[in-house]
């Protein structure tokens, strides 16, 4: 009898600690999708610029409206003249069913900034707007085909032509704390393996001319130094998609930057610490005069990583990377630091749109999305063309933070100008946000960050690149905040240094990720 007595004691000790240690959260699972695109955009007396388009779209964002989608999208150069054409900006749109059958159209509007190549591009403002049709062929997967119009309003640049393209559909689950007992409670379900590196990429050995003719800056036989940041998203435990944005701050060609989107593949060697790793990629490059012809680059690597903490990466990998349509030929190393992110995967393919579960295997991280405007102050000094800088231009900004704890959190952004005299400029960053919380939703930041820009002429020596903000953020409903931002811009070489001030939305996403 005592002894029954014990154990019944200490089962329900037992589940006093488990219900402890258990959180409820609610779940709403919203529908994503990564758009790629290819497209001819047509020029007056030269040969048309063959163009790639890459995008990730989330609905359900605006309520009421499940079909309304917003986004963010980047459009560049891949064949023709103008190597280094780049552009960033957001997209929203609508995409509604044709009656019941798996048969879509989609009307929506690019907005961003970009430019380059020596393109007529005026301050970089593009424009797109589209009309395609959209056609489920298996599941998560559906082609697209329509008309679209690329247009530079501030320059000359203005075509409209067919379109032709894929869409690969996810599901995106954003998670509360604030649990709705109305919903059906779930206690099975799956995990998203992803991981978010930083890149510094090292080219050597060149075999073709590297730049074209005019360059004065890069030094024959120097290296060409560049940074950015990879995503990779496993399709299986050995298998991922990965895409990377890289931009030079060292070897003498500022401007110069490229994004690759492919695959790769993992294998482990020893135990879970030592593995194999392969890549290959392909993806738009230019800037800076590098010869690489219409855009179009290719890269492969393979090379080993170590796990060096839990969820840490290190790895070191090898090549070659080149541009079929010019000279530019290299190998190349890629020193990459990265951390393992196990998301919430859902309970099943056929989940529902809002539950809720209960486990002690997650805590709820906050990431946030923001787009601003940046306006540059610059100083009164010249540029590379001997032109005095602007007195002032503006750039449209994207920036991903991901709250480390109460008071710090990662930080990378892209910048790119849309108004004034430098419609190629373009910038890539990384650093940290500190974080002080004020009384009525208030909060106080201060940012620092490096990274490596260039294009438009504007004077930034090698290109490596470091600026320091504060400011003054507002939550004004649940997950959206608007914020202001001041500070200044510092190059390590060059005389553009101006003052910054930025306006801006923020969009909270909560996240549920594996302890």
């Amino acid at each position: 009898m005592k002894i029954a007595l014990r154990l019944s004691f200490l089962i329900y000790l037992l589940s006093i600690t488990n219900s402890i240690a258990q959180q409820e959260f609610s779940i709403e699972k919203k529908t994503s999708r990564i758009r790629l695109s290819g497209e001819t955009m047509h020029m007056d007396g030269e040969d048309n610029i063959g163009m790639i388009g890459i995008g990730y779209d989330l609905f359900g964002l605006v309520k009421k409206h499940p079909n309304v989608y917003l986004g963010v999208n980047s459009f560049s150069a891949m064949t023709g003249e103008r190597a280094g054409i780049f552009s960033f900006g957001v997209s929203a749109g609508l995409k509604k069913r044709f009656f019941r059958t798996s048969l879509f159209y989609d009307v929506g509007v690019y907005v961003g900034g970009g430019g380059g190549g020596g393109a007529p591009d005026g301050g970089g403002l593009i424009v797109r707007p589209h009309f395609e049709f959209e056609q489920r062929v298996s599941k998560g997967l559906s082609l697209r085909a329509g008309i679209a119009k690329i247009d530079f309003p501030t320059g000359t640049i203005s075509s409209t032509h067919f379109s032709f393209g894929l869409t690969l559909d996810e599901s995106f689950y954003l998670a509360s704390e604030k649990v709705n007992t109305n919903f059906e409670r779930f206690s099975k379900f799956k995990n998203s393996t992803n991981r978010l590196s930083f890149v510094n990429t090292m080219y050597t050995s060149y075999q073709g001319e590297v730049v074209e003719k005019g360059n004065v800056t890069f030094v024959p036989g120097s290296k060409i130094e560049l940074i950015g940041i990879q995503f990779d998203k496993y399709i299986t435990p050995n298998f991922y998609g990965s895409l990377e944005f890289n931009g030079a701050y060292g070897g003498g060609v500022d401007g110069f930057m490229s994004y690759f989107i492919g695959g790769g593949m993992t294998l482990p060697i020893w135990k879970d610490k030592l593995f194999y790793d392969f890549r290959a990629l392909v993806g738009p490059s230019g800037g800076g005069a590098v010869a690489t012809g219409g855009g179009a680059s290719f890269q492969i690597e393979t090379g080993l990583g170590i796990q060096i903490f839990k969820d840490y990466q290190l790895k070191v990998l090898a090549g070659k990377t080149f541009a079929p349509g010019g000279t530019f030929e290299a190998f190349h190393y890629d020193f990459v630091f990265g951390k393992t992110i196990e998301l919430f995967g859902g309970i099943s393919d056929k989940s529902p749109q809002k539950f809720n579960i209960k486990t002690e295997d997650y805590q709820l991280q906050d990431f946030s999305f923001s787009v601003f405007n940046r306006t540059y102050f610059p100083p009164a000094l010249k540029d590379k063309n001997g032109i005095s800088y602007d007195h002032s231009f503006n750039l449209i900004g994207f920036e991903v933070a991901k709250r480390l704890n109460k008071y710090v959190s990662l930080v990378g952004a892209t910048i790119w100008a849309y108004q004034g005299s430098y419609g190629a400029y373009g910038e890539g960053w990384v650093g940290v946000i500190g974080h002080q919380a004020l009384k009525n939703n208030w909060e106080l930041n201060a940012k620092v960050m490096a990274g490596a820009g260039g294009g438009g002429g504007i004077e930034l020596g090698s290109g490596l690149l470091f600026q320091y903000t504060a400011g003054i953020e507002k939550k004004i409903s649940e997950g959206i905040s608007l914020f202001s931002n001041i500070g200044r811009f510092k190059p390590l070489k060059g005389n553009f240094d101006p003052l910054i001030l930025d306006i801006g939305v923020k969009f909270q996403l909560g996240q549920l990720v594996l302890k």
